[in-house]
């Protein structure tokens, strides 16, 4: 059974037999029954992927390309609200994600976007430089960026005024009367690193995001903080951050994260070592994951789901139409919750 003999029986044309299967949305919910009813009947699956793709020229396939391995994305909460979105849109328009591992920056290897079976590729937070770019410009493949790098020639971006966004707590914390402060960045290089940083490596950093996001912090405060820099983003570099940042100078009485996965870690280390929070130390974070409500951390929310289908539908315009490309900010807001006090030291 072919799709022009099913038409036939049918009396249809072979486009509508077709629209019945890629583009339901297009036949009135009785004709679409009629064709698949009919289809089921004679044993016809359906229009063969293969051939479908091979006349389209599209496979269907978009590809996303993560900084970490493939694990971390599944386990931190912002990385995974991202890829929902792009799921929740790729499920209403048929397509299906590939994920692209590249690894962590220290074992870097290029994505196989020049292979992949993809129409199109979103980046999701790379470091400046990254090679698995000059990849896809020699592949000509459409493509979107999210996050990180901000200033990609010829594509697209979908990300946050960073330096904006931290700037509101560090106006929170300068309101609340805190004059010695502390921040806790992910990594700003490619080599592992778990230190203080100093104002040249956070201003040199092949990362953007917490580049900017102390800066909005400095800025917000009208003065510098001490930045210390951990490579992984969990709870438990947060609390070795954290206690690192209190030994170097005890007279800090708020520590700003640029991730909520480090602010937890932080809350934790407090409670541990009896010491209140917002009493004798403010906590924020940035992201506002799931716990960071039960936390009371106060924190900077952004809209992972909403970036996630921003970019998917951007790529998808690229692809369908030539779109030319397109800046995308999305909104951020201020959660003020328990962790933030005025000092009393």
């Amino acid at each position: 059974m072919t799709m022009a003999r099913l038409a036939s029986r049918l009396d249809v044309s072979v486009s509508t037999v077709s629209n019945a299967y890629n583009r339901p949305e297009k036949l009135s919910a009785e004709l679409r029954e009629r064709v698949l009813g009919l289809a089921a009947e004679l044993g016809y699956a359906g229009p063969d992927p293969a051939a479908r793709s091979l006349r389209r020229r599209r496979t269907g396939g978009i590809g996303v390309v993560f900084t970490d391995e493939l694990p971390f994305v599944f386990t931190d909460p912002a990385s995974a609200g991202f890829l929902a979105g792009v799921a929740e849109t790729l499920a209403v328009s048929g397509q299906h994600l590939v994920l692209l591992p590249a690894g962590s920056p220290d074992h870097r290897r290029p994505a196989p976007v020049d292979s992949a079976a993809v129409d199109g590729v979103i980046f999701h937070s790379l470091p400046r430089g990254e090679a698995t770019l000059a990849l896809l410009r020699r592949r000509g493949a459409p493509a979107v960026l999210v996050d990180q790098p901000p200033d990609a020639e010829g594509l697209s971006w979908v990300g946050l005024d960073e330096e904006d966004a931290m700037r509101g707590i560090g106006e929170l914390l300068a309101a609340r009367g805190h004059e010695h402060v502390g921040c806790i960045s992910s990594r700003l290089g490619t080599s592992p690193r778990n230190a203080r940083a100093n104002p040249g490596r956070v201003a040199g950093s092949r990362f953007t995001i917490p580049r900017d996001r102390v800066r909005g912090l400095e800025r917000g405060l009208g003065r510098p903080v001490v930045v210390e820099e951990r490579w992984h983003v969990t709870a438990a570099a947060g609390a070795d951050a954290a206690a690192a940042l209190l030994r170097h100078d005890p007279r800090i009485t708020a520590i700003a994260c640029v991730a909520d996965s480090y602010a937890l870690g932080v809350l934790a280390w407090a409670k541990a070592h009896h010491i209140q929070v917002p009493r004798h130390l403010a906590v924020t974070g940035f992201d506002d994951v799931p716990a960071a409500a039960g936390a009371g951390l106060t924190t900077v929310r952004q809209p992972f789901a909403e970036k996630g289908r921003t970019a998917a539908t951007a790529l998808n315009d690229a692809i369908d139409a030539g779109a030319p490309p397109r800046r995308f900010v999305l909104p951020t807001a201020l959660v003020e919750r328990a962790s933030t006090g005025r000092t009393r030291r």
